[in-house]
């Protein structure tokens, strides 16, 4: 070794947390518990002068802007720790350094065992980094050779060299990396490990560690998803089973059949493709991102050289993976014409040409969601109508004579969007007499009447109608709503009350229906209970307790149906104090941006219509996506239910003639 040590050893650890996301939650609650056991455990209560930030966690994490959050250190300085928002992850990193003064103190091993006392489990962060700090005495940098360093060394901008330990070429959620530079190289070796002078920017080797964890993330998951073989092997023996059965005589009902499996392959596909196009756009920016920390001319060398081959592998074969899906979905596409004139088919063409129901979405997943349950889907685009559809059918009363639909993804969000969809649908599908708007909402907690009490991932049906409860007169003695609001669908209301009367013995067709589509749809799982947490205010610093489920009726791992009011007005709601108090006024269980849209426009164009809802989440300032998909697969699946207890509907009628043109009353013409 030739004399060289390794002085003045500290060591700094990197958490990165997302803010949106399935897993945003738990890591959200997971990143408060090390702050909080950094002060209990570690004594870190102390704030950071020199920074001017709070030494508190902010309530709502998603609010914060850019840059630092907060900051906190133990009273003799060696050990210190900085909150920062970096876009769309929560940045925690905290230091143990060495002590002042020049003695030898303590080694990398006693740093990480005491900072390992608060980091706990990390599975649910984006990534984590321990960072072994140093700098070498006698003849520089140890030899590549050494005994215990790892790999190749990489070679970062203005000398400072790092090695990390652990397998090489594989997308572990946890790092180790030793950093070393020479004696006077304090400030290099903290610009790229813990500060670059200011609290706000974050050191270059931890932005550089945060955009690789992204990119490691997405490969972590990308291993939970079936293998793409299995789903290109299954359309193409559909497809050529489909062709078989074609060509045999008598098969009408078991050609349907097998094109109805493939069709559920081609969307299990489709939502496959869309996932891999997601993942290479968010590895493509890591890369990017990556590459612009580093600078131009830094050699790919060591764990770096691993990193950017690893994502660059990962994004080719993310390339492949979609080239062959959409070329096992071509064998399949155009095959459900094959049984247009078999047995029992005519009604279901009818049905697709003629479809009696509407459906609107607001948003992707909400639409994914209500397609999953649409057989004989196909895309459809109407001369002079902008928007685009699905039609097929809908399981209905009569299994013979499904129902037609069409379903519709909205080209924004609220209300004045929502009339706008639902005016195009029916010009567009004048057999349409009944609108559905399926989608989620903001649910309204009320843990102190536990009958009452709305939970993530619950289920709202707007039986009792829609609120407008922005539409309204202003007089000195306070706000009362303009007009009444039109009634939704009578027909729809009664096979509402009778999925009512079916859960009372016991009988929930949703909960089936939401299995199905939970094993089709990537991604639309319910989320883990313990991501469900309360806060009756949004400065509340602790959770609400839920009450117990057998009080307000809600089963282990189910969404709970409540039927009431639902408000809607053109207000993203992120206000719990406001979200309390509309509901005191007008008794409401969600509150959405849609459905008023919905009502109003089919009123006026003489549609039945009905609002479903699943709860998302609770119209306050930590609103998140954890529980979107969920919620809108649980709004589509008692759509769907409701739909297959309705009789068959005609075409609708009371539409107006056309009148020839005619002068007006009292005026003569030639």
């Amino acid at each position: 070794m030739g004399g060289n040590r390794v002085v003045e050893q500290e060591l700094v650890a990197h958490v990165f947390a997302p803010l949106d996301g399935p897993a945003s939650a738990a890591a959200l609650t997971a990143l408060r518990r090390i702050w909080e056991r950094c002060a209990d455990v570690l004594g870190m209560t102390e704030p950071v002068p020199s920074t001017g930030l709070r030494d508190t966690v902010p309530p709502s994490l998603k609010r914060v802007p850019n840059g630092a959050v907060a900051a906190r250190e133990h009273r003799d300085h060696d050990l210190q720790m900085v909150l920062r928002r970096e876009h769309d992850v929560l940045h925690l990193v905290l230091v143990s350094a060495a002590p002042r003064g020049g003695t030898p103190g303590p080694g990398w091993a006693d740093h990480e065992r005491l900072l390992g006392r608060v980091l706990g489990p990390t599975d649910v962060f984006i990534g984590t980094a321990l960072l072994a700090l140093g700098k070498t005495t006698g003849n520089g940098v140890p030899p590549e050779e050494a005994p215990g360093w790892s790999r190749q060394p990489a070679r970062l901008p203005g000398g400072i060299v790092a090695w990390e330990y652990g397998p090489a070429a594989q997308p572990t959620a946890d790092r180790r990396i030793r950093v070393l530079g020479a004696p006077d190289q304090d400030d290099l070796l903290s610009a790229w490990t813990w500060s670059r002078g200011t609290a706000d920017d974050m050191p270059f080797l931890g932005r550089y560690l945060m955009h690789m964890a992204k990119s490691r993330y997405q490969m972590r998951v990308h291993a939970t998803f079936p293998d793409v073989r299995d789903v290109c092997d299954r359309l193409r023996d559909g497809a050529s089973d489909a062709l078989s059965l074609a060509r045999s005589l008598g098969q009408g009902d078991a050609l349907a059949d097998r094109l109805a499996e493939l069709g559920l392959d081609q969307a299990r596909a489709s939502g496959r493709v869309a996932e891999a196009k997601t993942m290479r756009r968010t590895v493509e920016i890591a890369l990017d991102n990556a590459a612009a920390v580093l600078g131009p001319g830094t050699a790919e060398s060591g764990f770096v050289a691993d990193d950017l081959r690893l994502a660059r592998w990962f994004r080719q074969r993310l390339d492949d993976e979609i080239a062959y899906l959409d070329a096992a979905s071509e064998a399949g596409r155009g095959l459900w014409r094959l049984d247009a004139h078999a047995p029992g088919r005519a009604k279901r063409r009818r049905a697709v040409e003629e479809p009696t129901i509407g459906i609107v979405s607001a948003l992707p997943e909400e639409f994914n969601a209500v397609r999953a349950f649409v057989r004989d889907a196909r895309r459809r685009n109407v001369a002079g109508d902008r928007a685009d559809y699905v039609v097929g059918t809908m399981t209905g009363a009569d299994p013979d004579r499904p129902h037609g639909v069409a379903l519709t993804l909205m080209g924004d969000t609220a209300n004045d969007a929502a009339a706008d969809a639902c005016a195009n649908l029916v010009r567009s599908f004048p057999t349409v007499g009944y609108v559905l708007m399926v989608g989620i909402a903001a649910g309204v907690p009320d843990p102190g009447h536990p009958d009452r009490h709305v939970r993530l991932g619950d289920i709202v049906v707007s039986t009792w109608g829609v609120i407008d409860y922005d539409h309204v007169v202003d007089r000195p003695d306070g706000l009362s709503l303009r007009q009444p609001f039109p009634r939704p669908s009578p027909l729809l209301v009664r096979r509402a009350r009778y999925l009512e009367a079916e859960e009372q013995l016991g009988r929930r067709a949703w909960e089936d229906l939401l299995a199905r589509g939970a094993a089709v749809l990537q991604g639309f799982d319910r989320p883990p209970d313990a991501t469900d947490v309360l806060y009756m205010s949004d400065g509340a610093q602790a959770p609400t307790p839920h009450p117990d489920r057998a009080a307000s009726g809600h089963r282990p791992g189910h969404p709970k149906v409540h039927y009431g009011f639902v408000g809607s007005a053109d207000r993203a709601l992120r206000n719990a104090a406001t979200r309390d108090r509309l509901a005191a006024e007008h008794a409401l269980r969600a509150v959405e941006m849609e459905g008023k849209g919905i009502g109003v426009a089919s009123f006026s164009s003489g549609l039945e219509w009905l609002v479903v809802r699943g709860v998302s989440d609770y119209g306050d300032t930590r609103t998140d996506r954890t529980w979107r998909r969920y919620a809108s697969l649980a709004a589509a699946s008692y759509g769907a239910a409701l739909l297959a207890e309705c009789p068959p509907l005609t075409p609708r009628g009371g539409r107006t003639a056309e009148v020839s043109a005619r002068a007006p009353d009292g005026v003569e013409t030639a």
